[in-house]
C-alpha cells in the first residue's frame, strides 16, 4: 500500500504512456467551456456557484493532504518532500481563495496558477504513472490552479490591474529568492532556481535556458515574457469594456458598410 503513495514509475524503463498525458488536458478544457457556456446560470445561482467552488476546494484539500500526510508517514519530513515548489504552493493559496474569495490571493494565482498548472501539463514529469497516487495529486493540484482563477475570471469578473501584476511579480521575486537560499543550502530544486548555475532545473526544458548566471537571468526573462502576454490576453479575454468597446466599433462599421 505504502508503495502507491511513494512511487512514481512500475520500473526504470517506464515512461508516461500518451493517454495519461492528454486525459487531465481534455478534462481541463471540457471544465472551462462548461464553465463558460453556463456562467450566467451559475451567476445567477448562489447556491451552484457555492456548490461549485466547494466540491474544487474540498478535492484538491483531500488529495493535497492525503498525498503529503502519507508520504510525511512514510518517509518522514525531510527537505526535498515538501509542497514548496511554486504551483504547489500556489494550489495552496487556490484552496483559500475557493472559500474566501480573496482578491488577492487570485491576483497572484492567475498568474502563477495557469501560467504554472499549464506548462507543468505540457512538460509533464514522463515517470508519472496512474498505477500510484503521485500521478493523482500532480493532476488535480496542475488542472485546479489553472480552473479555479479562471473560474474567478468568468463568474467573478476578477481582473489584475498593472498594479496587481507588478506586486505579484515582487512576491514571486521574494519567493524565488527564498527558495534559491533554500536549494543551494538543502540541495533541492524548488522554483527550479539555482543561483550561478542550472543545478535545480536538471531534468528539465528549462535547463535549456543556459548554464551559470545565464540560466538565472533567462529564466527571469522567460517569466517576464510570459506575465506579460497572459496579462494582455487576460484584458483581451475577460475585460467586459474592452469586450464592450469592440463590440460597438463591430456595430458602428456594420453600419458604416450597410
Amino acid at each position: 500500500m505504502k508503495e502507491f503513495f511513494i512511487l512514481k514509475i512500475p520500473n526504470e524503463s517506464y515512461r508516461t504512456s500518451l493517454w495519461e498525458q492528454i486525459i487531465p488536458i481534455i478534462i481541463l478544457i471540457v471544465i472551462i467551456i462548461g464553465i463558460k457556456l453556463y456562467k450566467e446560470k451559475i451567476k445567477e445561482n448562489k447556491i451552484i456557484d457555492k456548490i461549485i467552488r466547494y466540491t474544487i476546494g474540498i478535492l484538491s484539500i483531500g488529495v493535497f493532504t492525503t498525498y503529503y500526510i502519507s508520504v510525511w508517514i512514510i518517509e518522514g519530513i525531510k527537505a526535498d518532500n515538501l509542497p514548496f515548489h511554486l504551483c504547489y504552493l500556489t494550489s495552496i493559496f487556490c484552496m483559500v481563495l475557493v472559500f474566501t474569495k480573496n482578491k488577492k490571493l487570485f491576483n497572484f494565482s492567475i498568474f502563477a496558477g495557469v501560467i504554472g498548472g499549464i506548462s507543468s501539463l505540457i512538460s509533464i514529469d514522463m515517470e508519472l504513472s496512474f498505477r500510484y497516487f503521485k500521478y493523482y495529486q500532480f493532476m488535480v493540484a496542475h488542472t485546479t490552479i489553472v480552473i479555479i482563477p479562471l473560474y474567478f475570471a468568468i463568474i467573478y469578473e476578477y481582473l489584475p490591474s498593472i498594479k496587481d501584476t507588478l506586486k505579484m511579480f515582487l512576491k514571486l521575486q521574494i519567493l524565488g529568492i527564498l527558495m534559491g537560499i533554500f536549494n543551494n543550502v538543502y540541495k533541492t530544486n524548488y522554483f527550479f532556481v539555482s543561483f550561478g548555475s542550472n543545478e535545480a532545473s536538471k531534468g528539465t526544458i528549462l535547463s535549456s535556458l543556459g548554464e551559470g548566471n545565464m540560466y538565472f537571468i533567462n529564466l527571469e526573462l522567460l517569466v517576464i515574457v510570459c506575465i506579460i502576454i497572459w496579462f494582455v490576453l487576460i484584458n483581451i479575454i475577460f475585460n467586459r469594456r474592452i469586450i464592450t468597446k469592440y463590440g460597438n466599433f463591430n456595430k458602428t462599421q456594420d453600419k458604416v458598410i450597410g
